[in-house]
């Protein structure tokens, strides 16, 4: 089959992306903060989170920005610690780390949003990774509940099907679609089976959404205007409640990373035979080379 070549897309895709590690009373003792980003061509895009209100109006940090003035906006009681990189008048936005007051149940709350900061309409999609780490010290007592071995020795096939279900990312969509939304995939669980040189293992919870309307019950790509903004990714994260003690010690790590590419001359394609909606929208954000 003749492969797609969509003029610009090489040079006009942008991802931009945060990562925020939580100090979670049950899972990490650290936090750690990262950004980047990456601008070609005409399209450009911000990453938001939730911080707080004013006069009733949710108001949102842009990564990579100076935070609004302490003064114009009273934070949310369910907001984590704001976080920057620099000091003084050059700090900017690096994202929302948590305190250590959560528990397993916890709900984090943790609101992205993209907004079009660029002069050209685009399709914009999103993916979150979830990174858990476990600590070799967190190994050791797993090792000493017998419900985690098999034959004497650690099974890590129960571990990571306990993990399986850590955390769940809530969209907060519900049935009601009203307007553009975020349609999501089914979150992706990896288990690392090898541990690292100090003897951890990590394991991975993925999920993509792009950003969409509905059309007779019919999901189709939605197209974020010039100083357009995206309602939120998800809600924020939900733990499970029955996480034991003998967990203690997991690292937790959260980076979304979003990208926009030019919509113009870039229609998805209906899907084909076994295809999904998924399948022909990613095929907006990769460049395939024509046939030769």
């Amino acid at each position: 089959m003749k492969k797609k070549l969509v003029l610009g897309i090489a040079a006009s895709i942008l991802a931009l992306s945060l990562a925020v590690g939580g100090t979670l009373m049950l899972f990490t003792d650290e936090s750690e903060t990262a950004s980047n980003t990456v601008t070609l061509g005409n399209v450009d895009i911000e990453l938001q989170e939730y911080i707080g209100t004013k006069d009733d109006a949710d108001v949102y940090a842009t990564l990579g920005r100076a935070l609004p003035s302490s003064g114009d906006y009273t934070k949310g009681d369910d907001v984590g610690e704001l976080t920057t990189d620099g000091e003084g008048e050059d700090a900017v936005f690096s994202g929302i780390a948590f305190g250590d007051n959560v528990v397993p149940g916890a709900f984090l709350e943790k609101r992205p949003r993209v907004i079009n900061a660029g002069l050209n309409d685009a399709y914009v999609k999103a993916e979150a990774t979830l990174t858990i780490t476990i600590p070799a010290e967190t190994l050791a007592v797993l090792n000493e509940q017998g419900g985690y071995k098999t034959n004497g020795s650690t099974d890590l096939t129960k571990i990571a099907a306990k993990l399986q279900s850590l955390a769940l990312f809530n969209d907060g969509t519900g049935d009601s679609y009203s307007g553009p939304y975020w349609y999501g995939t089914v979150p992706e669980f990896t288990f690392g089976e090898s541990p690292d040189s100090d003897g951890n293992y990590t394991a991975t919870i993925e999920g993509t959404w792009y950003y969409a309307e509905k059309e007779d019950d019919t999901p189709t790509f939605a197209a974020l205007k010039p100083r357009g903004e995206t309602v939120d990714i998800f809600k924020g994260i939900k733990l499970a409640k029955d996480i034991g003690n003998e967990f203690a010690g997991l690292g937790l790590e959260i980076e979304i990373t979003a990208y926009a590419v030019q919509s113009d001359n870039n229609a998805p394609e209906a899907p084909g035979e076994g295809e999904t909606y998924t399948d022909v929208w990613e095929k907006v954000f990769t460049y395939e080379a024509p046939d030769e």
